[in-house]
């Protein structure tokens, strides 16, 4: 069979953006300022829907237990990036507080009363945490977290002077406990020449920021949805390309498909379990995998390694060339519209197909130069 070879045309499709501090700028924080956070001052008051009006409580002075709230606090840190709106209320108290140390506990009780009166009925009971954190010398944080307060059994094992030992249980109410969905709603902030920049965590909305907790931050998300969905499939497509030959034939025969197969169905990103999106568009990877650590550097290029979102599939365009290539060394490339009328292909005994190309004339049939000596 003879097939006629068109030319390549490449197909821009992602629209350009303009770098912005998010999707092509510096991690929210770096890994020294994560290995140096340390807690400075902490309050927090009893807020929720079961409560009329917040409890408001003293500071905590000194701060106490402060590992365990850094260990929450550094869980918290891969959220998704947002900025102040123009006269955020959040903003100035947070910034009244660094001018003025003096004002801390009265502001944080500003901030829980403001919190608490948006409250949906279905939000659970909980803490208004405020932290003022150092990360290293010269960078101070906030943390603003609603932390959910838990009922546990607390067992405690008694030796007995006969040799059994007898396990005593009480009931502890309004506890902090250490897994990570305690943590109901994260705000960590931090001020760079006056501006502020956030990483929000929302369990209730993963992929972005629930209604009410934006209303309370008056912010809005740095980068744009459709950028990011973008730059996801092009962080997939250039992983592909470097590790086509590394895959299964399966995969290697149609794996730019696969890929906008997977991300036009709009699935949830979110970097901490990018297993569906993986097996996808490439299959079973193993953990050690060098196509996942390709993928991983993409993604961190891309400004995506620490943000969650439900892609767009308008932002995801299929490209309009389709590409085929046979063991014979023939190549056709057309139109994806094409594909059933003027392309037709027909499976054949032993894996082999029939494709037939009908046209209403042919305007180029010529011999392909070869300049594979002038490229030497």
């Amino acid at each position: 069979m003879v097939a006629k070879v068109s030319a390549c045309v490449r197909i821009e499709f992602f629209r350009r953006v303009q770098p912005t501090w998010g999707l092509f700028g510096m991690a929210f924080l770096t890994d020294e300022e994560k290995g140096n956070l340390t807690i400075e001052r902490m309050i927090f008051h009893i807020v929720g829907p079961d409560v009329e009006e917040p409890q408001i409580l003293d500071e905590i002075a000194p701060p106490e237990h402060t590992d365990f709230f850094v260990g929450r606090i550094r869980i918290a840190l891969g959220g998704n990036l947002f900025e102040f709106k123009e006269r955020s209320p959040t903003e100035a108290t947070l910034k009244r507080i660094l001018a003025d140390p003096a004002v801390f506990a009265e502001s944080s009780s500003e901030m829980a009363r403001d919190f608490h009166s948006r409250h949906i009925t279905s939000a659970s009971n909980g803490v208004f945490f405020l932290f003022q954190i150092r990360a290293g010398q010269q960078t101070t944080l906030f943390a603003l977290i609603k932390y959910d307060i838990d009922d546990v059994v607390h067992y405690k094992i008694e030796a007995r002077s006969d040799g059994h030992n007898k396990a005593k249980l009480q009931r502890l109410n309004e506890n902090f406990v250490k897994k990570p969905e305690a943590m109901q709603k994260v705000a960590l902030i931090r001020f760079d020449d006056g501006v502020g920049k956030i990483a929000v965590r929302d369990r209730s909305q993963r992929d972005g920021i629930s209604d009410y907790f934006a209303q309370f931050l008056y912010a809005k998300r740095v980068n744009n949805v459709d950028d990011m969905s973008g730059k996801l499939a092009e962080a997939f497509k250039e992983t592909f390309r470097k590790h086509r030959e590394d895959l299964p034939e399966s995969v290697r025969r149609n794996g730019m498909e696969r890929i906008f197969d997977a991300l036009r169905s709009e699935p949830t990103f979110d970097p901490e379990n990018l297993e569906p999106l993986v097996n996808a568009a490439f299959g079973p990877l193993p953990e050690g995998s060098p196509i996942r650590k390709t993928l991983g550097r993409s993604l961190d290029r891309a400004g995506l390694s620490e943000e969650s979102f439900t892609v767009n599939a308008n932002a995801v365009p299929r490209p309009r060339k389709r590409q085929i290539r046979t063991n014979e060394g023939v190549q056709i490339i057309f139109d994806q519209e094409a594909s059933g009328h003027t392309i037709s292909r027909t499976p054949m005994d032993g894996g082999g197909e029939q494709i037939t190309i009908t046209t209403s004339g042919v305007t180029v049939d010529d011999a392909e130069p070869d300049d594979s000596r002038r490229r030497r």
